[in-house]
Formats: C-alpha cells, structure tokens, sequence
C-alpha cells in the first residue's frame, strides 16, 4: 500500500478550502445580481396583476439584497395596490433614507394626506437637494435618466406646493407650483398625474385676489389633464377625483 505524505494531505484540504471559499465569495458577489434578477420577476409579476407572487419575488430580492431599494420601493407600491398603507410606507421609508428618489414623493404624498405637512416638507427638502446635486451633472445623462429626474421633479415641487398650501402659505406655494406646472407641460406623457399640480394651483389662486379667468383657464387644465387619463383608461385616487369635481363645478358657474 502507497503511503500518501502528510503534506499531500495537507495541500489538499487546503486547495478544497480555497475552492469552497472562492464558490462562496463568488454566490456573495453575485448576490446583487440575483436579487435584481427577483425583483424584475416582482415587477413583471406586479404588471400582470399576480399581487401575490409579486410580494413573494420582492421579499425574496430584499433577503438577498437588503440595500436593494429598488425592491423596498416596489413592494411598497406593491402594497399601496393591496391598501396595505403600514407596510407601503415602511417600505418607502427605508427606500427614502438610502436616497431613493421616488420613495421621497411617495412618502411626502401619505404624510401630506394625513395633513403632517411639516415632516412632509422635511423629506421633500431632502428629496430636493438630492434632485438639485442630480441636475448638477444633466448633460452626463441618459435620455432616459433625464426623464425620470423630470418626473421625479415634477413630484417633488407638486408636493411641496401642496404641503405650502395646506400650509396658507400660498405665495410659497405657487412658487413651486409654477416649476411643477412648467415640467408637466413638457413632459405631461411621462408624468403619472400632470394635471393635480394645477388642480391644487386652482385652489391656491381662488384663495388669493388673482383674477377669476386666471382661476378658471387653470380649472380648465386641471379638468383637461385629468379626463384625459379617463379617457384611455386609467385610474385616478381620491385626490384627483374629488378636484376634478371641484373643476366641473367651478368651470359651470
């Protein structure tokens, strides 16, 4: 019988040792990868209306990936179509504090309906200098990357004249509702909902000694944006619903 060194011995768990460990930190680099992977499984899931399964996909990127905020905002939407506010807004604050753009707005948006407008101009303040330092470097930009920064900035200025409106600070307010309102002209076929920055516009000018027609060509717009949506199928919340029926009844006087 060949007798084996005790060194081959040796070298061979060694070399086992450096292969286990090197599969190890391989699955560990890689864990990113497969948690995007889950989450866009989540999304198309999401699309096709499977809740469930979408729930499912998301939580499981996020085990693999807890710094994949784009899976925390997801399945915060996610949960905002289950009306599971709780959760949704866990969800988004945790996006919101590795600076994720999206979960700022969203977020504001449920602090704004709870009429805490003070903690929902707060995070949009840090939305807004997370935009600003963005805009600093707009020509490096993808062209898509330059239509969610416009989106993103629609959000951010429409929330925080609605916040400074609920506020009566109304000349803050149509400040930045005037910025919301110029980036929903432009970019109105990218933007969720480009007629409430006008809609809560509207109510801003009836509150001060604009003239009446001012009042009404923004009514008008309001109306306009948000039938338009109707129009090819889409759904509006609770906002916009009763703002459009403020705008019919404004428009019939």
């Amino acid at each position: 019988m060949v007798k084996i060194p005790q060194s081959f011995h040796e070298v061979a768990k060694l070399g086992s040792s450096l292969l286990t460990t090197g599969l190890l930190l391989g699955i560990l680099l890689n864990l990113p990868s497969i948690s995007n992977h889950y989450k866009l499984a989540g999304k198309k899931l999401q699309d096709q209306e499977k809740l469930a399964s979408a729930e499912e996909k998301y939580l499981q990127a996020i085990k693999l990936d807890a710094d994949n905020l784009d899976a925390h905002y997801k399945l915060a939407t996610l949960y905002e179509e289950l009306q599971d506010f709780p959760n949704a807004k866990k969800q988004y604050i945790i996006a919101a504090k590795g600076g994720f753009m999206d979960a700022y707005n969203n977020l504001a948006y449920w602090y704004i309906r709870e009429n805490k407008n003070d903690e929902a101009i707060d995070l949009l303040n840090q939305g807004k200098r997370l935009l600003e330092k963005t805009e600093q470097n707009f020509e490096q930009l993808t062209d898509v990357e330059k239509v969610n920064l416009e989106t993103q900035k629609y959000g951010i200025y429409k929330n925080l004249g609605w916040a400074r409106f609920k506020q009566e600070r109304y000349d803050e307010a149509m400040r930045y509702l005037n910025i919301a309102m110029a980036t929903a002209e432009k970019y109105k076929e990218y933007i969720r909902n480009p007629g409430a920055a006008f809609c809560i516009y509207s109510q801003v000018l009836s509150k001060t000694d604009k003239p009446s027609s001012e009042v009404k060509e923004n009514w008008q717009k309001c109306r306009q944006l948000i039938e338009s949506r109707l129009a090819v199928g889409e759904t509006i919340n609770s906002e916009e619903d009763e703002w459009l029926y403020e705008a019919k009844q404004q428009l019939n006087k």
